[in-house]
């Protein structure tokens, strides 16, 4: 049977694992990205992502608390604003505006070359493809049922 003072070099060396990959004292371990580096990478991402006219980003929420991979501040904007080039597509078919409707597939082919697409496994850029393909169709179906499922909360 152990003792108590067995446990204790035990529990030492767990907790040392376990700081073992954190930069620093309530920081994110290292290759990870806290609360505190959100707001520059937002702002550079937001500044480089187009959006539709007339449209502006939505503040992001960013748990102070959590942990999050590198990567997903940027995915969240490049997210935020296909969806409302989604949404402008959508705006542009029920004025039946072939103009404003051309501009956002215009804009929704160049997202292909986003980290959002490029990185993402191949049934996103499938289904983002599919949806793309019905919109020049004008059939607005794929585009209705992206923004019903992915696009919660989100306005032009």
């Amino acid at each position: 049977m152990a003792t108590r003072s067995s446990w204790i070099p035990a529990g030492l060396a767990v907790l040392t694992l376990l700081g073992a990959g954190c930069g620093q004292l309530g920081g994110a371990p290292d290759g990870f990205l806290s609360a505190s580096d959100a707001p520059e990478i937002i702002e550079r991402t937001q500044s480089t992502t187009p959006l539709p006219p007339g449209s502006s980003f939505a503040e992001l929420k960013v748990d102070r608390d959590s942990v999050y991979e590198p990567g997903e501040f940027e995915n969240r904007v490049m997210a935020q604003a296909q969806c409302k080039w989604f949404l402008y597509w959508l705006h542009g078919f029920e004025k039946a505006d072939q103009g404003i409707m051309n501009d956002a597939v215009s804009t929704l082919k160049e997202i292909h070359s986003w980290d959002l697409y490029t990185k993402a496994d191949g049934s996103f850029q499938r289904l983002i493809s599919s949806v793309e393909a019905k919109m020049e169709l004008g059939d607005p179906s794929g585009v209705q049922d992206y923004v019903r499922l992915n696009c919660r909360d989100i306005t032009l």
